[in-house]
Order: structure tokens, then sequence, then C-alpha cells
């Protein structure tokens, strides 16, 4: 049994023995002594994530130094940039005048903001939720969140009357928001049930709470709505967070900057507001600071990826749904913001400090107000002393190679590698577990394939973008395999085969809370990271994904198993060479397996290799299996059709208007078995180099691996049958300097013995790696003590 569906059982015991689920622990750097922030008094205003305190102490210092992040704010704040950005972004507009209007005492700032406000209540009560003809939205849930912080803070600047009618307006629009009638599109509840793991959920929440605190005192049902509003936060919203450790998020990068940034926000509103913390709830938020850290490229880019865009600390589109070079980083960034002044004098923290003074090391204007709230330009920070972040459960893994070169400075030029098997709970996550990528020099080299619609739901979306033939992943072919209704297809009612990781069939497509999941985990439960850890310069990931196929593990009720076992093995050797090791299992010899690699550019055979070059960056891949075949596909090709078109139209969205990774190299084996295995090697280097020199194949009596340059790695022949390496042979390459043997007992002693060398006596990690230097080539015997 995997580490995941061993939690998952415990926790169905958990709950069955003592009740309701708490969080498993605190930490000590999840700030117990309270938030380093004021808390007002009741019935004061500003209440909602700032105070008066905070204005005095905090921020009229920053203006009176012409702090940097002043001077960016002032400069948008006195040009006619606010009133332009308010028809598409109001509420950042209103919050950056009110702002302005309390650290300055201008009233000019005041008036400015009240005009924006009218506007916002105008779309607010012209909403086709608020008059019960439509259902709710992104947009009706972020209007009614901002026009609660513009009440909050121009309350002083705001008449009787003003505020009266603005009362009005949020009570009743939080009526509509906890009405589930309200709800026709199926965004907040489903099957009557609160969702935990989407996008729309947070932002929901933030504009009750913060209606609910801006009201608390005016309105005397005020209370009762907070309370609501404390129970779903702490009951549904906060064990979601919880289980998803190490600051994860399901839906991947771009959903979680939508996410996240209301979620921080209502967290920090309750404490300023009431004196309530619940950041010393779960270490999600202490860890979402360093995730967020190693989720980014080493390098920049631009929104929309033209020139004149804003620049950006780029990322990946990995994990879930993800436009490329979306604004919504900038949401992103203003979370880290708030999070690291929550956890500041803390590691993260400091490293998240640092971080921000990478370039590009400001906001757009837009989101500048963020900037002066929360950056501290006098802390400096220090770079991570970490090189991966494992997020467990979520089964996230990033990697680099180094933070910074010479001049202290984010090496833009460092490697970068992802890798990602754990539980599909969310709806915009992708259907490929055991996914990784590659990037190196600034340029995206394994990669995965397909651009996202923006909407989910076209047919390149559906039959290619979210599927497991679109990640660098494992496909086995059951030729009468159905997949219908893996997403909503709104193009076609057309569901295609692409040999790939399953439905969450009979039951729906997100986890939608802590207690759904419990209750169905095993459709779930797709995912687990079974071993991992560092040592040295290299990281070892062993992943089961068995689970995330039509397996004897979980079978979707349409169909039947088509794998036993698929194990799958990673080992990141810094600086940039990747070992994969993959093992499958089949429950008919017919159901072929076959591993499938993305690349921004056409990989051309080179040798023993195939070369793909991106400007001034390479990657070499060379497939060591014997007898296999190699084929190069060009274009989306799925089951023989072509699906590179979205809505009828070339593959784009509004930020990306190229198709992306259209080159994908299949590793396939020479013959029909029930078990199979690959080993394939990836070389990052810049193309100036001379290519890597050929990779050797190893094979040993219980273990097999390979030979690369000056290392070499040996992988237990058999993962998946849950015994540990106790005794190996095998041969050292010439010119191999050190060894890194994986598949050992972990905490164990074993022996070691080479020709012409000292016998050595070594322990194996706790991801049962040992690493063994200075032995000479030959033959070595490896046994347990």
């Amino acid at each position: 049994m995997g580490a995941m569906r061993w939690l998952f059982s415990g926790l169905i015991l958990i709950a069955l023995v003592i009740g309701p689920l708490v969080p498993a622990e605190k930490s000590a750097q999840a700030q117990e002594g309270g938030v380093p922030l004021p808390v007002a008094a009741y019935a004061e205003h500003p209440r909602l994530l700032i105070t008066q305190a905070y204005i005095d102490e905090t921020l009229k210092p920053r203006v009176e130094s012409a702090a940097p992040t002043w001077i960016a704010f002032a400069n948008y704040i006195n040009s006619t940039a606010p009133e332009e950005d308010a028809e598409w972004t109001p509420t950042t507009a209103l919050r950056s005048l009110a702002l302005a209007w309390l650290v300055t005492g201008d009233s000019s700032y005041a008036q400015r903001g009240q005009a924006v406000m009218i506007d916002l209540v105008n779309r607010v009560e012209s909403d086709p939720a608020m008059s019960g003809n439509g259902g709710l939205s992104g947009p009706f849930m972020e209007n009614v969140a901002g026009l609660a912080v513009g009440y909050d803070w121009l309350y002083h600047a705001l008449t009787e009357a003003d505020r009266t009618a603005l009362e009005d307006i949020l009570w009743r629009a939080t009526k509509r928001l906890r009405n589930p009638l309200s709800d026709t599109n199926g965004i907040i509840w489903l099957d009557n049930q609160l969702m935990a793991f989407g996008n729309y959920e947070p932002r929901w929440l933030w504009a009750l709470t913060a209606a609910g605190l801006a009201l608390w005192g005016e309105n005397q049902d005020a209370p009762a709505l907070l309370e609501y509003n404390r129970q779903v936060f702490t009951d549904t919203f906060i064990p979601a967070l919880d289980a998803q450790q190490g600051g994860a998020w399901a839906e991947g990068p771009v959903y979680g900057f939508l996410a996240n940034w209301p979620k921080v926000q209502t967290a920090l509103a309750w404490w300023t507001a009431a004196g309530e913390n619940y950041f010393d709830d779960t270490l999600w938020w202490y860890d979402r600071l360093a995730y967020d850290m190693f989720l980014y490229y080493p390098s920049q880019g631009r929104t929309y990826n033209q020139d004149w865009g804003d620049p950006i600390h780029n990322y990946p589109s990995i994990i879930g749904d993800s436009e490329r070079y979306h604004p919504a980083v900038a949401y992103g960034r203003a979370q880290d913001l708030l999070l690291r002044t929550v956890f500041v004098d803390t590691e993260h923290g400091d490293w998240m400090d640092w971080f921000l003074r990478q370039p590009p090391d400001t906001m757009p204007g837009w989101m500048a107000v963020e900037e002066f709230l929360w950056r501290d330009p006098t802390r400096l920070g220090t770079p991570p002393d970490a090189l991966t972040w494992f997020a467990p459960v979520n089964g996230h893994v990033f990697m680099r190679s180094n933070w910074y070169g010479e001049n202290g400075q984010l090496d833009p030029d460092a490697t970068y590698v992802s890798f990602n098997a754990g539980d599909h709970i969310s709806y915009h996550q992708f259907f490929d577990q055991g996914n990784f990528t590659i990037f190196h020099g600034g340029r995206d080299l394994v990669v995965r394939s397909g651009v996202y619609s923006g909407d989910g739901t076209s047919d390149h979306d559906v039959n290619y973008y979210v599927r497991t033939i679109a990640g660098n992943t494992i496909l086995v072919c059951d030729l009468a395999e159905v997949f219908d209704g893996i997403r909503p297809n709104n193009e076609r009612e057309v569901w295609l085969n692409d040999c790939g990781q399953r439905t969450m069939s009979p039951f729906s497509r997100t986890g939608i809370n802590m207690d759904y999941l419990l209750e169905n985990w095993r459709a779930y439960d797709t995912g687990s990271l079974l071993r991992y850890g560092d040592l040295a310069d290299s990281t070892y990931i062993r992943a089961d994904i068995t689970g995330a196929y039509n397996s004897t593990f979980y079978t979707t009720p349409e169909n039947r198993a088509k794998v036993s076992s698929v194990i799958r093995e990673f080992v990141y050797l810094r600086p940039g060479s990747v070992v994969v090791y993959d093992r499958v299992t089949t429950t008919y010899p017919a159901y072929t397996p076959m591993i499938v690699f993305h690349f921004l550019n056409e990989p051309k055979p080179n040798g023993l290799f195939f070369g793909s070059l991106v400007e001034d960056s390479a990657i070499y891949m060379q497939n060591m299996l014997p007898n296999s075949r190699v084929t190069m596909v060009q274009g989306y090709e799925v089951a023989g059709q072509t699906i590179d078109k979205s809505w009828g139209e070339p593959v784009g969205n509004d930020f990306e208007d190229s198709a992306y990774g259209v080159y994908r190299l299949e590793i396939t084996p020479g013959q029909p078995d029930l078990d199979h295995w690959f080993l394939t090697t990836f070389m990052a280097q810049n193309t100036a180099d001379p290519p890597p020199s050929e990779n050797v194949l190893v094979i040993g009596d219980t273990m097999r691996g390979v030979v690369r340059g000056p290392a070499q790695v040996m992988f237990d022949m058999q993962p998946g049958d849950d015994e540990d390496v106790t005794q190996a042979t095998f041969q050292v390459g010439v010119g191999v300097e050190q060894v890194l043997v994986t598949g050992l007992q972990p905490g164990a002693t074993y022996q070691i013995s080479a020709e012409g060398s000292n016998q050595q006596t070594q322990t194996a990690n706790d991801a049962g790696l040992v690493l063994i230097t200075g032995i000479p080539s030959g033959t070595v015997n490896l046994k347990l003590d």
C-alpha cells in the first residue's frame, strides 16, 4: 500500500474513532504568539487588513523616508492610471486611492476613490446575481469584496447617507452569496456540498468575510454572518489547506494565484479586525512562502509574452490548467508579500525577502499598492540554503541547480526541474501523475505540452491539454478503454482514448471537500511519493502512480484494469542530468506501455541521443532500453486525430498565441509482455558546449542502472515488490567517481566491498540511499550488515 493510501486509511480510522479532523500539528513558525500586525479596536475603521496603528507605525514612515515602494506607488496614484485601470480592475484602483488618502490625508485621493466606488456600486447592483437573473461569478464576488474594503478604508471620508447606502448593498450582496440557489453555475456548491479545492470558493468567502467584518458593529446581523464565515473557514477551508502539505495547491500555478490571494486576505482580515489568528492553524501558510519561491522559473518573462508586457518572475504551465504569461502572477506576488509580513523574522520569510529583491523586483502600477503595503525595503533577506522543495501529499517536487550566481543575484541560467505524482483532488488538475519538466538557461526544454483555452472545455483542452498524453509520463494502451466525460467537451461529444490515466468515475471530477474526499478516497488516490530525499548533489524520488490508471487498485465502472503496478523513479544529478527509471506491470500482454516526452523544438538524432536545441540551451535524451523503438510525433496527435483547435481556431488564449511543445518522442518496448522497464537519461546544457558522452547501461544481479559521466545511478530491479534491496553485485563504470545506490532499507547499515579498495560501511538515509565514493571501476558487492 502506497504512502497516500496509508494516510487516507488512517484518516478514516481517526475520523471514526475521535470525530472531526483537526490539524495534526502546529509549527513554531506559525506565529502562535499572534500575527505581528496591530489589531483594530472594536468599531474602529479601517480594520480590514490594515489599522490606523499600522498606518502610523509602518506606512507613514515609508512615506516620510521616500521608500522605493512609496515612490512607485506615488507615481501611480499621481497619474490618471487608477481611473484608466478602474475600467478593468476597479477593486485595485479603489484600494490604491483609498490607501493614498489614509497615508497622506489628501482628500483629493478620497474623492477620486469615491468616484471609482460609485462605478463599483453600479457593477454590483446591476450584476445578474443580485437580481436573481444569473448565477454567482468571479467578478461579482471580487467586486463585493473590493466594495467592502473601499467602505472600510474610506469610512471617515463618507457621509452618513453614503455609509447607509453602502451598508445596504453590501448586506443584500451577502444574502445572495450565502444562498446556494444563487449558485446556478455550480462554482461554490456541488451536490449540496461546499467545495474547498477550487479557486472560486476563496473569492466567495473573502467577499463574505470582508463584508461581514466591515459591517460588524453597524449591522445587527453581522455577528451571525461572521459566525457562518468562521465555521466555513475553520471546518472546510483550513482542513483542505492542511491536507496539501508543503504549501501546495492542486489546481496549479495560475489558479493557485487566483485562489490563494483572497485566502490569505481572509486570514489576515480576521486578525486585524477581530484579533482571531488562523495563521497558526496549519503549516500551509508558512510553507506557501517556500513553495512559491521554488515554483517559479529562475528567469524573467513578460505578461502576454510581449515586449510591452509587465516583467514577471516566470512560471511553468504544470500541475493544472495554466495560461502561460498570465497577469494573475501579480496576485501570487501579492500573496507572498502579505505572508512575508505575517511571517517576518522566520526562515521562509527571510528567503522571501531575498527573492522579492530579485529582478523584476517591482509590481505593475495597478498592484503597486500591495508592494507598498507589505514589502519592507530595508530587509535584504538571504537566499534559501535548500535546492529542493517537497510537497509530499500533492506530490509536487521542485528542484534547481543553484539559486544565485557570482553576483549574489538570482541566476537566470540555473537548471530547474519539476516533478509531480500525487492525488487528483481538483477539477482543474491534469491527468499526468509522474510528469516532469526540465528548464535550463532561461529556456523550457522538456515541456508540458499544449495550450489552455482559458475555459477548460474546448476540444483541445479535453482531448489533449489536460490529458496524460500531453505530459512527460507513462501511457498504457487498452484499445477498448473509455474516457467519456473526463472533462466536459463543449465542442463535440467525443473523448479520445489517449492510453492515459483514468477518470474519477462514478464520482465527482473534484474531491469537493475533505469529508467527501475521505469518504471516496480510493477514486482520488492517483499517486504517492513512496520515497524522496536529497543526498549530496542528488535528489531522488520513487512514486507509485498505479492508482492513476485503470488498475487492480481502482477501476472505473465502464473499464477493466490494465495495470497492476506503475512505479516511476526519478533522479536529478546536479547541475543538469536527470535519470528516469520506470517499471510497468500490465494485466495483459497486449496492453502496451509507452513513455512520452515533449520538446519545444524538434529533437533530432545525434549518435545515441536525441537533441533538442532552443536558442542557447539544449537537451539531450538517451533511451537505455535494449530492443525498443523510439518514434517522433509532430503535432497534437491523439488516437490518429490532430487536436490543434480550440473553438474552431488554432490553439491559443489571451496571453499566448502559438502552439507549445508540438514535438514528442514515444518509446515502446520491442515485444508484448506483462513486465516492462524503461531507463531514460536527459542532459541539459548550453548549446555551445560539446554534446555529452554516451551513457552506459549497467545490469547487476538485483539492480540495474546507468553510468552518466563521472556519476552512476543504480535502481532496484523490482521497486514495486515492497522489498528493499538487501544484497547486490554490479559493475562500476570506468571513470566513475560516485555511485548513487537507491532502493535500500532506510536506516540500515550495508557493507560495501570492491576490487582493489577497502571495505566501506554505510547507512542508508531515510530515502534508502547511499553514495559510494572512492572506489575503482570493476565489481562491487553490497550486502545488508
